[in-house]
């Protein structure tokens, strides 16, 4: 910090608690009042307002950077919020540096720009009553455009596919006279796409006249896609590149409402693979990873694009059979499925490898169940297949499991379980 360093902090009604001594002296030779708001700070010499507008940002958490003019005296304003020792924010301190000037003015001006190149944050100014505009280092970097391109319209960046939503949160801060925020994509000069937290405020003259607008521009695209990244891991499996158990949940929860809506059905299909740990134990579970991966694929491919292929765990898998006029459809998807095992599954390193998959079937409304207990269902119906060879088929009879649905497993030696198994598996 330089002995020319200019200091102040606020409280959060952005009244001024302490200022440096030179900045005292600066801005009150004659005398400071007792009390007096930040507002009062460059008044006459910030046109923009935007040492107003930059302070409520940083109240929000925002690290801000600008530059100013104080009695012709080029000056750089760095602010950050305050925190107390809960970790709320208190308050805002800021300090202004010498502008350009001299040869430690230009490394402090080249800090500036080199921090907001790293938040990836920038800022930009309207001047209504000259249609002047200012954009920061950081706007231009934001945006890919070398610092020499004269500002332009910000809009022109605008992604094609948010260009509407954009430009209603605009008209709407414009006719509320507050200003907008709105997270969009911006298409850079290069081609490339970002995502970007947008706001900004209108600035009055003392008569109600709107005289400038201030804003800022924030690249949030590494916080978007961190988003996506934690959806992912929360959602899907990450062998099979499935859904998960919690995604099948959700969608299972939607058919099941539509069926109720419209009149039709959906069915449950549970399934575990035949004889998958012996694929682990003879080519390791790399392989085996591999072939969970080659059976979702497979599975995806002989579902129509609505209906939802999952990975429960191990070896399990469920499908959802969405919008079913039929029985038969189910039956018939079942079928599909079954027969797309008979061809052999391409490992690396492996020779074709085959396995067989048990398929258990629960349909609704023919089963009128909540989602959890129509997965159950199908899951005990499959069951009943495993212990009797797999490599089959087995449909949840309605009049049994609608009383059934909290019950074990029925017993796979029960003549009634092996002949539903030989008509609906040989059909």
């Amino acid at each position: 910090m330089t002995l020319d360093t200019l200091l102040w902090n606020t409280d959060r009604d952005l009244q001024i608690t302490s200022l440096s001594a030179r900045l005292r002296d600066l801005l009150f030779p004659a005398g400071s009042p007792e009390r007096f708001h930040v507002s009062d700070l460059w008044r006459e010499d910030d046109p923009f307002g935007m040492m107003l507008v930059s302070h409520q940002w940083a109240l929000e958490g925002e690290r801000m950077a600008f530059e100013t003019v104080r009695a012709g005296m080029p000056l750089r304003i760095v602010l950050e919020p305050l925190y107390d020792f809960s970790g709320a924010i208190a308050g805002v301190g800021g300090r202004a540096l010498p502008g350009v000037g001299g040869e430690e003015s230009s490394w402090e001006l080249s800090a500036l720009q080199e921090t907001e190149r790293i938040c990836g944050f920038g800022t930009w100014r309207t001047d209504l009553r000259m249609g002047r505009r200012l954009w920061s280092a950081g706007l231009y970097a934001i945006l890919g455009l070398g610092e020499n391109t004269p500002p332009g319209e910000l809009r022109l960046f605008d992604h094609p596919e948010d260009m509407d939503a954009v430009r209603e949160a605009v008209r709407e801060g414009e006719i509320s006279g507050r200003g907008y925020r709105v997270d969009h994509r911006i298409v850079r000069t290069d081609g490339t796409t970002r995502h970007v937290q947008e706001q900004a405020h209108v600035i009055y003259d003392e008569a109600g006249v709107a005289i400038a607008h201030v804003g800022s521009v924030l690249d949030i695209t590494d916080r978007k896609e961190a988003e996506v990244r934690l959806a992912q891991l929360a959602h899907y499996d990450p062998v099979s590149k499935l859904p998960n158990r919690t995604l099948l949940e959700q969608r299972l929860h939607s058919s099941l409402s539509r069926a109720q809506i419209d009149g039709s059905g959906c069915a449950v299909l549970f399934l575990d693979i035949d004889n998958f740990k012996r694929v682990n134990d003879t080519y390791g579970h790399a392989a085996g990873d591999e072939l969970l991966e080659a059976i979702g694929t497979r599975l995806s491919h002989h579902v129509r694009a609505g209906d939802t292929v999952a990975r429960m765990s191990g070896d399990e898998f469920v499908v959802v059979l969405d919008g079913l006029m039929s029985r038969d459809d189910a039956v018939t998807s079942a079928r599909k499925l079954l027969r797309s095992f008979e061809v052999p599954f391409h490992l690396t390193g492996v020779h074709d490898c085959r396995v067989g998959v048990s398929i258990g079937v629960a349909i609704y409304p023919e089963i009128p169940v909540s989602a959890r207990s129509l997965i159950d269902i199908a899951d005990r119906e499959m069951y009943v297949v495993k212990r009797n060879g797999g490599r089959g088929i087995k449909v949840a009879a309605a009049q049994e499991s609608a009383s059934r649905a909290d019950e074990k497993p029925a017993c796979a030696n029960s003549s009634a379980a092996r002949s539903a198994l030989r008509i609906v598996a040989n059909a």
